[in-house]
């Protein structure tokens, strides 16, 4: 069995909200709510946009700009942060074959000093990266 809910007016609400300012509280949807003694679902099917303005509104003496960061702001810092991390790893990709090709002619300096015979029938090779 349903219960009949009054369902304060959207002129109520925001009086609510403007009360809520007043006092120096920032606003919340399931603060209002609990104000207007509805639960936080109910508040959220009836009063949707009121709700959504809520989420996005900025600290009491903050502007909106500070307090917010807009979405394309963070995708920029992403995309830059990948930026960065892939010329990281290509630097250390280029790292790592230069330290395994110094690496490979030590090892035969090595060996041609100490007079190492290598049974191995395959060729050696030896490539130099520009």
């Amino acid at each position: 069995m349903t219960r009949q809910l009054d369902i304060p007016s959207e002129a109520h609400v925001r009086q609510t909200l403007a009360a809520t300012i007043a006092a120096g509280r920032r606003p919340t949807a399931a603060g209002t709510a609990r104000e207007l003694g509805l639960s936080n679902t109910t508040f959220w099917r009836h009063f949707r946009d009121i709700a959504l303005e809520l989420q996005t509104a900025p600290e009491p003496g903050s502007t909106a700009a500070a307090a917010i960061p807009a979405p394309h702001d963070h995708e920029t810092r992403l995309r830059r942060e990948r930026d960065e991390l892939a010329e990281q790893l290509s630097t250390a990709l280029a790292h790592l074959r230069r330290l395994t090709i110094d690496n490979q002619q030590l090892r035969h300096q090595l060996e041609d000093a100490h007079k190492v015979t290598n049974i191995d029938t395959r060729p050696r090779v030896v490539r130099e990266t520009p």
